[in-house]
């Protein structure tokens, strides 16, 4: 935690102080979430299911700068889990994060940033980019990523783009720890206003704590084109090839995906398929990801807005011994919210999320939880 702070905080300030001399404007958002939440298998288990109820409280507070040149956005959520019967699983989930960007010149454009995220909510870890298959629950994960990007700009229709990130996961025992480096090349070429083409090529290399290390390299191309005016549809592919250093084995496939955006006049849907390989949070080996999803978001009246989504991810463990539960896991499931403004300053939310996750090699090791939150949430902005 001390570590992933640490980062969080210099990397906000060295922003802040290359932007203030030149701000145009500062706004601070804080809020303070109220809810009751329903969880009817906090402990995810097939069988003897325990449900409780839980009270959140989750202050946020939200800094924002931009100058001519830069932006800059920092936020910090903590968020206090009260269980009703279970008060041995109480704690605090804390996330963090802070993003800039920078033109350098007419040409030039960095971009940082970092995301960091400590939590026992199963609910919380699944939503982390790359956490994979979740099948325990009540054990901190701590993760944090931090990233860098670059785009130079040749001509007024061809771009290089560069970009490396790391990320680790600390697990409250210690059997999944694992730290990711990543380095990748690419370029994009404009080829009118409604399409655009790019290619890149990125090496990832897994360092498992207690396990083999392994590797990937990615190479893909792809293309986002502009149907209508409210249509747009984005598509890449490519060969990704995977390698375990213990035992020795190399495994070669397809990564890449297909996503369609609709705008309507009230509302945006959105249907997505990605297939990739990722570290997850409870293997020791890579894992290969695929996802379908469906969203859709829409105001109902002039003061309620609603979402749904729903999704199916297939995860597929390569190579090696890992974590069981882990390595040959399919889940299937979906929410909705509603959020309803009842004062400039006051919204109220109402959540069901519902998710069905099927272990392929153990079927003790599967489960079905439901949540449902109800909450309202204060907000205050100012600029200065």
């Amino acid at each position: 935690m001390k570590t992933s702070t640490f980062v969080v905080f210099l990397m906000a300030v060295i922003l802040m102080m290359a932007a203030s001399c030149y701000a145009l404007d500062y706004t601070a958002d804080l809020s303070l979430s109220l809810s009751e939440q329903y969880n009817d298998n906090i402990f995810l288990t097939n069988r003897d299911k325990v449900s409780d109820y839980i009270t959140l409280v989750a202050p946020a507070l939200s800094l924002s700068t931009r100058t001519a040149q830069s932006d800059i956005l920092v936020n910090y959520s903590p968020t206090f889990n009260f269980y009703k019967d279970n008060s041995d699983q109480n704690s605090t989930s804390h996330a963090a994060s802070a993003v800039g960007h920078y033109r350098a010149t007419d040409k030039l454009t960095l971009g940082l940033s970092d995301t960091f995220v400590s939590t026992r909510e199963a609910a919380a870890i699944r939503a982390v980019q790359g956490a994979g298959p979740i099948s325990t629950s009540g054990e901190r994960i701590t993760t944090n990523t931090l990233a860098g990007d670059l785009a130079y700009r040749i001509t007024a229709k061809i771009s290089l783009l560069a970009n490396a990130g790391y990320t680790y996961t600390d697990t409250q025992t210690g059997t999944d720890d694992v730290s990711s480096y990543t380095g990748g090349l690419g370029a994009t070429y404009l080829y009118n206003s409604r399409t655009t083409f790019r290619i890149n090529a990125t090496y990832t290399f897994f360092d498992y704590k207690t396990s083999s290390n392994s590797n990937s390299s990615s190479y893909i191309a792809g293309v986002n084109y502009r149907l209508t005016p409210t249509l747009v549809i984005d598509a890449f592919g490519g060969v990704v090839i995977t390698k375990v250093d213990e035992p020795k084995r190399t495994n070669t496939g397809f990564t890449g995906g297909v996503s369609a955006t609709k705008t309507f006049e009230r509302g945006t849907a959105s249907i997505s398929y990605l297939q990739s390989v990722i570290a997850g949070v409870e293997s020791t080996t890579p894992v290969k990801q695929q996802t379908l999803t469906l969203r859709y978001t829409a105001p109902v009246v002039e003061r309620l807005d609603a979402s749904a989504s729903a999704f199916y991810s297939r995860y597929r463990a390569i190579g090696g011994t890992v974590t069981a539960g882990a390595e040959d896991r399919d889940d299937i499931g979906g929410t909705a919210d509603l959020t309803y403004r009842l004062l400039p300053w006051l919204n109220g939310f109402f959540s069901y999320s519902y998710i069905n996750s099927n272990d392929k090699t153990d079927s003790t090791g599967s489960y079905r939880n439901n949540i449902v939150t109800a909450g309202i949430r204060l907000s205050k902005q100012a600029r200065f």
